[in-house]
């Protein structure tokens, strides 16, 4: 047996990593942050900004990866690792299954192995793996979801400097797994929201904890999504006369989005959860406004009309 693990082992990962810690440092980190956020040494990071970032790229190309791909992968796995470090890990899982659902890595697989040549194992593993009706619906509300709010022309004027993320669960969701979402999330592209990668379930720790934790408390909600907080998304919010509810602080853990799942938890035992909770923020978490609902297109609606209103603010 030849699977093809060991390219992503020696090959794609030690490049993928020289390329996010170039770009780190590019970004006027310190070594010994990035070793820390990376969860490497600094010696490691040394040694990774030893070699140029043209030689990992070169590296990449070599497997197959297109340039705009190298680009995508690298810049959610620096937002991911500057944001959250279980969502990193996520991403880079998914950036994985992608490579290989998509037939990347066949070519150099093929050359390794030449008894492989008829081989299509992995694009049927990961890329037609069975998924049953539910899960499929989910993910095709995902995605429509996300075209609607890339249709928007001023839907950006409300994403959070940590960039959005919709997610919506299957009914009677019990864990992450039960959550789809956009691994890397959905950024800012040309005043535009754009999804880095499809949705998939299991890809998102932040908001699906935040979701998972309405819906404990209101049977009603199976969707999510995060936009920014200030005075004029408030002042939207209340021309569309939502109810909006405040988490309420536990101090306990400073700097943390858990401290904001606690937050909202703490909130959920006064009563169901409203359509929209605003998290002020404080040091190290930007302040956020959460709208839940009943499916990923209802949020995304609500999404775009509360970007309209605060457009005309």
């Amino acid at each position: 047996m030849h699977p093809p693990f060991g390219i992503i082992a020696e090959s794609f990962l030690p490049s993928i990593r020289g390329l996010v810690a170039h770009e780190l440092v590019r970004r006027k980190l310190s070594q010994g942050r990035v070793a820390s956020l990376m969860g490497i040494t600094q010696p490691a990071i040394s040694q990774c900004l030893s070699k140029s970032a043209h030689l990992y790229r070169k590296k990449l190309q070599e497997l197959g990866i297109e340039e705009q791909d190298i680009e995508r992968y690298v810049s959610v796995l620096c937002e991911d690792v500057l944001q959250n470090p279980v969502e990193g890990v996520q991403t880079l899982l998914s950036i994985c299954r992608e490579l290989l659902s998509k037939g990347t890595l066949c070519e150099v697989h093929r050359r390794q192995a030449p008894f492989l040549s008829r081989c299509n194992v992995c694009m049927r593993v990961f890329g037609t793996t069975m998924i049953d009706e539910a899960k499929m619906a989910i993910l095709d509300q995902l995605e429509k979801a996300a075209k609607m709010l890339n249709s928007s022309p001023f839907f950006a004027l409300i994403m959070p400097e940590v960039s959005v993320n919709i997610v919506m669960a299957l009914e009677g969701a019990k864990n992450e797994a039960d959550v789809a979402a956009f691994p890397g999330r959905i950024v800012k592209v040309k005043n535009r929201a754009q999804a880095t990668m499809p949705p998939e379930f299991g890809a998102s720790h932040h908001m699906a904890q935040m979701l998972l934790t309405a819906m404990r408390s209101n049977p009603i909600v199976r969707a999510a999504i995060n936009v920014k907080y200030d005075l004029g998304v408030e002042s939207a919010l209340a021309s569309m006369g939502l109810e909006i509810g405040r988490t309420i602080r536990n101090d306990r853990i400073q700097g943390s989005n858990d401290q904001v799942v606690e937050s909202l938890a703490a909130l959920a035992k006064k009563g169901p959860v409203p359509p929209v909770v605003v998290d002020e923020g404080s040091k190290g978490i930007e302040p956020m406004t959460y709208l839940f609902g009943k499916d990923a297109m209802s949020i995304a609606e609500m999404a775009i009309e509360l970007s309209n209103r605060y457009a005309r603010s």
